[in-house]
């Protein structure tokens, strides 16, 4: 969870910059739209941390009856942060999302609209952690139940398995797309 953190900061950090270079009609709300977006930004550090803690303390269980309940207790915090941080995303989301409509440059409506996909991507991998957080937290359920419903042990390790694909994919859409977008930034001479 933490790389999420490193691209978070890494895309909202040139926004700074950004800030500072006026180029349109609207040039101050497009500052206050992303000024927002740099405020969200530190909140979705902050639950981003949390999560990271919450998530490290949910694996490190002894997978036992009495083992899990720890974890089964830290993986129903660390959903309840997931679906803050969801909120966050959108928020920050959204901010990028108002400059389309406004009269800036269109290399500037490029880039948050570059933003806006990133965005879109860290709201799915949030919606797989949830999906990954329900499954292991099922998992843990059967062991602190006794069972020896070895078949449902499996469909549910299959599923975590699936689920932990999907998120090292999507990452690394997010890594190549953030990529992309601090180059168009600084080719599209944004920020100077």
């Amino acid at each position: 969870m933490t790389r999420m953190t490193k691209l978070v900061a890494l895309m909202l950090a040139g926004v700074l910059l950004f800030a500072l270079a006026g180029c349109g009609d609207q040039t101050k709300d497009a500052n206050a739209a992303i000024a927002a977006a740099n405020e969200q930004s530190k909140r979705y550090t902050e639950l981003d941390n949390q999560i990271s803690t919450l998530m490290d303390q949910a694996m490190a269980v002894d997978m036992t009856a009495e083992g899990v309940k720890p974890g089964i207790a830290a993986f129903d915090e660390a959903s309840a942060k997931f679906e803050e941080r969801k909120t966050v995303i959108a928020a920050i989301k959204a901010e990028f999302e108002k400059i389309a409509g406004y009269k800036v440059s269109e290399e500037t409506k490029k880039y948050a609209s570059q933003q806006v996909e990133i965005a879109t991507l860290l709201g799915q991998m949030d919606d797989l952690g949830l999906e990954l957080i329900a499954s292991t937290k099922s998992l843990y359920e059967l062991v602190q139940s006794g069972s020896q419903d070895a078949a449902k042990a499996e469909e549910l390790s299959k599923a975590i398995d699936d689920t932990s694909a999907k998120l090292t994919e999507i990452d690394a859409q997010v890594t190549e797309k953030q990529a992309a977008s601090d180059q168009y930034f600084i080719d599209a001479g944004l920020g100077q």
